[in-house]
């Protein structure tokens, strides 16, 4: 995908555009790509979730950007320098469902 001319677009901007491409037409040829998997899927969204909400997914995602680290970690499961943030974060959701 070629989004080096949606640099001013914020991820908000982005799911708002995904969410209502009509409204959004100046920015519809960067997201029409990403609209082509909603195909067939009459019930798909989109929400933004702040990144306190998944901190292990963020510090991931962080570290590839930042640290260079570009290894699957999906395939491996999380990476041992953030085992304790996961087993903190699996803590949290068991007394929430609890």
């Amino acid at each position: 995908m070629n989004w080096h001319n949606l640099e001013r677009a914020s991820c908000f901007e982005v799911i708002q555009a995904l969410n209502k491409p009509i409204e959004w037409l100046a920015i519809i040829n960067h997201i029409a790509e990403l609209l082509s998997f909603t195909k067939n899927k009459p019930n798909w969204f989109v929400i933004m979730e702040q990144p306190s909400a998944n901190k292990g997914a963020f510090e991931i995602a962080n570290s590839v950007l930042t640290g260079f680290r570009l290894q699957s970690y999906v395939a491996r499961g999380h990476p041992q320098w953030l085992a304790q943030l996961f087993a903190n974060e699996s803590v949290k959701i068991h007394e929430h469902i609890s």
